[in-house]
């Protein structure tokens, strides 16, 4: 055995003896009156010991002369739901019909209009052709042709070309600027 080692298990001996000790040295030590007080007599009581047990008896009555206590609060139980009853409004006798808002036209515009007459002994025979601008196209239509899936060709004049829209089958021009 070493010495380290030794000097390590005498040390610890020392630090349980010294625990122990401390352990034994706070016990409450009962003191015996060596001199013993007849049966019949009373072991002197002190003040304070009967007036705590005064007030102890007091405590006591309060609370069982009164009504018993409720719990105010239950962690296991959730409170009560009220309900309303649903409120019933009336119904009106009829509803006015509501205009829904016009869908906003798309920009559509008369760039130009070319005639092409086929013979010069039928002078009244002129075919025309509208160049329209919409949606950054150009189309070139002719009457009853589609501008877009939207809007058809109903006619189309000197300076002024009639559109109808397919959507709800209103007419409305377009002239050049």
């Amino acid at each position: 055995m070493t010495p380290a080692r030794a000097a390590v298990i005498v040390a610890g001996g020392g630090l349980l003896a010294a625990w122990l000790a401390a352990a034994a040295a706070r016990l409450p030590v009962v003191a015996q009156d060596p001199v013993a007080t007849p049966a019949g007599a009373s072991a002197p009581v002190d003040p304070a010991l009967t007036d705590l047990q005064a007030q102890a008896a007091r405590l006591r009555e309060r609370l069982g002369s009164g009504p018993p206590l409720r719990h105010r609060r239950d962690p296991f139980t959730f409170a009560p739901v009220v309900r309303k009853a649903p409120r019933v409004t009336p119904v009106a006798a009829a509803f006015a019909p509501v205009a829904l808002p016009e869908p906003p036209r798309p920009a559509v515009t008369l760039v130009g209009i070319a005639e092409e007459t086929p013979d010069l002994s039928h002078a009244e025979s002129k075919r025309r052709t509208a160049v329209i601008s919409a949606f950054d196209q150009l189309f070139m239509v002719k009457e009853g042709e589609l501008v877009t899936p939207r809007f058809r060709v109903a006619a189309i004049g000197t300076d002024v070309v009639e559109l109808v829209d397919l959507t709800d089958h209103t007419a409305f021009r377009i002239a050049l600027k």
